[in-house]
């Protein structure tokens, strides 16, 4: 190895004598080439001697640089004068025309070997530099398409002169594409300033770095941060701009999700503040309501103790206290009615209901009220079909029973719960109706829900519009005029008493039936309308049937047609059992019991069970495993057994749990005897 780099240089003084040697040869072989020419064409052209060799000094020159045109021009002036003299002047020069030619001739030759020598030189600088500028370029270049930023290039009039290949990656686009808009053609946003503030920035010469959104190929947004410096000719004159972009769209969909969830939780702790303002406003008027009655009663109680009263007195003093007690009981049964409906546990025994009677039975409930505000109470029946009015009644005159046209106004329904849906409607329009105003009923039949989905297009409805004109509603509170512990005017200034519960209650009860409700205002001032659509029992023999169907809510009944049923009771508590024990016989049934799983077992394996009625929540193994190990028993004595689980978890999420172990029914503690009664009855085929 170090053999080979000893003759390193020994090899570059050989490639460069040898180049030399070249040179001088091609200056030897000019000058030859020359003097041939010139004693070829001295007998045809009379010319100067040394035309030629000026031409062989040039080209020497040229190629070999200045050594080769010295060579040249020495091997010209020998060659010119032994060859081209006469012979007796070839050694001296005796005439002064040919020195003076000589002498002229070597000067300008030396100049042209000098000037070729410079030129050949100045063009290996020239070709040495450009290559070294080649291979910069091609390493800046290199640079820029592999930079992480994009590079954005633009002319004065925003147009693309150049941009490197990640920003070609980010947009999505072509070169060919990006070169033909402008700049502001392909950005979609900008944050902070506008394209002109920043064109108006650039052209006064000052940087800018600002956020801005474009719209790639395939539609998507990228967010990118821009760097940019302006250009400027020597002139002063604005040339364009320099841009670097940074891919920032993740940060910014992080940051739009962020505002997202700040939004959500900013807006779920308004509605959790809102809800507890509500809840306490809602506290305060029921403090309110329930003391209010209770200071005439209390009063005029303490005043009928001294009787002293006379009886007309006497008989207003009782009239009061009988008028507020029944106002404080309609307050807690509304209080109730909600609690009910929070814990889910209001049921319906259902029967086909004339509503013609149950609407005239409401208003009769509330004509004193009507009364005392002089407010005029109309009830109709309205064809819609045919456009006509069928029979109408007001308070002023008198209630009749419109018997011929209310047979087809039948709905399956509870009558008390319909009962109480009409009364809170009335009462309520009446309570928000000026003294001397008026309240109108509408019965009509409607073949159609709009903006409901319904499974049967043949199903026919009920409506009732309730419509009055007090004072309004205000269109922002219609959505949540049917909430509880909602009211427009929670005020302690409010004019209209009452706890807000009616319209919730009411909206509950029609969805139980099936039925769907909404609220009507052009604004404060201008009434309210309700409506209540029901579904229409479709025929006679439809009412009939179901009112079969439904016969067993009458106890009576019902003993006729479970007597001799074989049910096992499943309960961990004595008084439970003793209790089912007592109703289920009550209607004929043979009743065991068990205090436990295994007991449980123990009975269905010595005797034959028609139903089972099981506790949940029992010690050791709970009424879901004891369902689960009778359903996976290969007894079939017992392991299609019908099944009823009864316990004190009522939430929907227990029902499901309850139903996956086997249970074909659900009931929740304390359990109404009529309902019971009636699970059994459908669960066992025992029924008309």
């Amino acid at each position: 190895m170090a053999y080979l780099i000893n003759l390193l240089p020994i090899r570059q003084l050989y490639h460069l004598s040898r180049d030399r040697l070249t040179r001088y040869i091609v200056a030897v072989v000019s000058v030859v080439v020359a003097l041939l020419l010139t004693l070829l064409l001295q007998s045809l052209v009379k010319s100067t001697v040394f035309s030629l060799f000026f031409a062989a000094v040039t080209f020497s020159a040229w190629y070999g640089g200045l050594g080769a045109g010295l060579l040249a021009t020495i091997l010209s002036v020998l060659a010119s004068n032994f060859f081209l003299t006469p012979v007796a002047d070839n050694l001296v020069l005796r005439h002064g025309a040919n020195l003076l030619h000589l002498v002229l001739f070597s000067i300008v030759a030396l100049l042209i070997s000098s000037l070729n020598a410079a030129l050949r030189v100045a063009r290996q600088r020239a070709e040495a530099n450009l290559a070294k500028l080649q291979l910069s370029e091609e390493r800046y270049r290199h640079i820029v398409d592999t930079a992480y930023e994009g590079i954005w290039l633009l002319n004065a009039q925003l147009r693309t002169e150049y941009v490197n290949q990640r920003l070609v990656e980010m947009l999505g686009y072509g070169m060919e594409d990006i070169s033909d808009p402008s700049f502001n053609e392909l950005m979609a946003e900008t944050v902070g300033n506008e394209v002109e503030t920043i064109l108006a920035q650039w052209q006064q010469g000052r940087r800018q770095r600002f956020d801005c959104r474009f719209t790639t190929q395939d539609r998507s947004n990228l967010w990118v941060i821009a760097s940019s410096t302006p250009i400027f000719t020597d002139r002063g004159n604005f040339n364009g701009v320099l841009l670097m972009l940074s891919d920032i769209t993740e940060r910014k969909l992080a940051e739009a999700e962020r505002n997202q969830l700040l939004e959500r939780e900013q807006s779920a702790r308004a509605e959790a503040e809102a809800a507890n303002r509500s809840k306490d406003e809602f506290l305060a008027i029921l403090s309110h309501e329930l003391r209010s009655p209770l200071n005439p009663i209390l009063g005029w109680a303490e005043i009928l103790q001294s009787k002293k009263l006379d009886r007309e007195t006497t008989n207003y003093a009782l009239q009061t206290i009988e008028r507020n007690a029944k106002l404080q009981t309609k307050l807690i049964e509304d209080l109730l009615d909600v609690s009910r409906i929070i814990q889910d546990k209001i049921t319906l025994d259902l029967h086909p209901i004339n509503l013609v009677s149950t609407i005239e039975s409401a208003i009769e409930m509330v004509r004193l009220l009507a009364e005392e505000k002089a407010i005029f109470v109309s009830f109709s029946m309205i064809d819609l079909e045919n456009k006509n009015e069928l029979l109408s009644s007001h308070t002023c005159l008198s209630l009749n029973n419109f018997k011929t046209s209310s047979q087809k106004y039948y709905v399956l329904g509870d009558s008390k719960r319909l009962h109480q849906i009409l009364c809170n409607l009335l009462s309520n329009a009446i309570k928000f109706t000026l003294q001397g105003g008026r309240v109108d009923i509408e019965l009509s039949i409607i073949s159609t829900l709009e903006k409901y989905e319904l499974a049967d297009s043949t199903q026919k409805f009920a409506q009732i519009q309730v419509k009055d004109t007090g004072i309004g509603i205000k269109p922002e509170f219609i959505p949540h005029v049917f909430e509880s512990f909602r009211q427009a005017d929670n005020a302690t200034t409010r004019n209209f008493g009452g706890l807000g519960l009616g319209l919730a209650i009411v909206r509950h009860l029609v969805e139980l039936h099936s039925g769907t409700v909404e609220a009507q205002s052009m604004g404060e001032g201008q009434g309210a309308t309700f409506i209540v659509r029901l579904p229409l029992l479709q025929n006679r023999e439809e009412i009939e049937k179901n009112h079969h169907s439904k016969a067993l809510s009458n106890l009576t009944c019902a003993s006729s047609l479970l007597a001799g049923l074989k049910v096992l009771v499943v309960d961990d508590e004595p008084d439970i059992r003793e209790l089912l024990v007592f109703i289920l016989e009550q209607h004929g049934m043979h009743v065991s019991t068990a205090a436990s799983a295994e007991q449980a077992l123990q009975v269905l394996a010595n005797s034959e069970q028609d139903l089972l009625i099981s506790d949940i929540g029992m010690p050791n193994v709970n009424g879901y495993m004891l369902m689960q190990e009778i359903r996976a028993s290969e007894v079939r004595q017992y392991s299609q057994i019908p099944a009823i689980a009864l316990s004190g978890y009522a939430r929907e999420l227990d029902k499901k749990q309850a139903q996956s172990a086997g249970f074909q029914k659900s009931l929740a503690k304390p359990v109404e005897q009529a309902e019971l009664i009636a699970a059994i009855a459908n669960l066992t085929g025992r029924s008309f």
